[in-house]
């Protein structure tokens, strides 16, 4: 009887730690998703603020120094 219900604890243990492992693997491949997305998202944001800098760079270098009012980089952050 102690051995029957003692392997029925095991079973029911490890039916437990199975449906554990499968959520936590879930809930992981979840939040690595949402934090590459937004990775791509951040990433994509400076790229395009530093592509403008380097624009109004290279027209300074070539010894256009007219903005006609306007901003080029209008971020209102370190990169401008």
């Amino acid at each position: 009887m102690a051995d029957e219900n003692a392997e029925n604890l095991n079973n029911d243990i490890k039916a437990r730690n199975s449906q554990q492992i499968a959520f936590s693997t879930i809930l992981v491949l979840v939040a690595f998703a949402i934090l590459g997305g937004l990775s791509v998202i951040i990433i994509r944001d400076f790229t395009e603020s530093l592509g403008r800098a380097v624009a109004a760079c290279n027209k300074m270098r070539d010894g256009d120094f007219r903005t006609a009012g306007q901003s080029i980089v209008d971020r209102g952050d370190e990169l401008g």
